[in-house]
């Protein structure tokens, strides 16, 4: 545990070092407040709104602070000053290199999702209107949550590798940058339907409003009431979700390996 969290104070010394992680925070918690934040009936949609509405912020963060936690830091020599003083082996240092820059990455993005919570709850503050409409608020922001992590987890397995397997950080960015902009805009190709789940951020916001209608139905609805075949899920709910999360995991155990035979000097 202490050698977790001494790589997670160099983490947040160097990968997010002033004025990074200021900048960021502003940014989460200005867009978090700033659209529809004073409409009443919009606040019950932003929970599943937010993705969207940050996926640029998103991007940038995972992007920047990937790039400063692996590339940068192998070309200042300070990846190689850590993994010398984490003492074990290269599998369980970049193991709590990765969770580290992952949690960091994280609690901005819960920041902003607890921000939006709480603007829920002040706006809405009566009993009643938990009874009713809890399902509006706490349960899609849980569930927009951990759609978030899988989506954060894609993201941040994909900056490592580029970062690792090109040790640059002008050309790992670029390389980053290029994926993910393709990916906020594949509502702009005619492709299929079931194709532009795998969209960063309008796919991210179709998949939480699809699970929760289901979720909601299957909780709420009489048991004689058939589920209408629009509330199933469909082909493209399943592969939105197995893209993030092969698409992470493959990136992840890539790193792995190429941290595990590369040169450090």
């Amino acid at each position: 545990m202490s050698r977790f969290s001494e790589i997670l104070r160099w983490s947040l010394q160097s990968d997010m070092a002033f004025p990074f992680l200021e900048v960021v925070l502003f940014l989460v918690v200005y867009l978090s407040l700033s659209y529809h934040s004073l409409i009443a009936q919009d606040i019950l949609e932003r929970p599943i709104t937010i993705t969207s509405d940050l996926i640029y912020v998103i991007v940038l963060t995972a992007g920047i602070a990937g790039a400063r936690a692996f590339s940068i830091a192998l070309d200042k020599g300070e990846l190689s000053r850590q993994f010398m003083t984490f003492g074990g082996t290269r599998l369980k240092f970049i193991l709590h290199k990765f969770l580290s820059f992952y949690l960091t990455t994280l609690s901005l993005l819960v920041i902003a999702n607890v921000t939006v919570f709480l603007v829920f709850m002040t706006s809405f503050f009566s009993p009643q209107v938990y009874i009713n409409l809890g399902e509006q608020g706490p349960v899609i922001w849980v569930i927009s949550l951990l759609e978030q992590m899988l989506l954060l987890f894609f993201l941040d397995s994909l900056i490592m590798v580029l970062s690792l397997g090109f040790r640059s950080a002008t050309i790992s960015l670029l390389l980053f940058f290029v994926v993910t902009i393709l990916g906020i805009s594949f509502y702009r190709l005619d492709l299929p339907i079931w194709t532009q789940y795998m969209q960063l951020g309008w796919g991210d916001q179709t998949m939480v409003n699809t699970l929760v209608k289901y979720i909601f139905f299957n909780s709420y609805a009489p048991p004689s009431l058939h589920l209408p075949a629009y509330l199933i899920p469909s082909l493209g709910f399943y592969v939105g979700i197995v893209y993030r999360a092969i698409g992470g995991i493959v990136f992840f155990f890539v790193s792995l390996l190429r941290f595990n035979s590369m040169d450090l000097d």
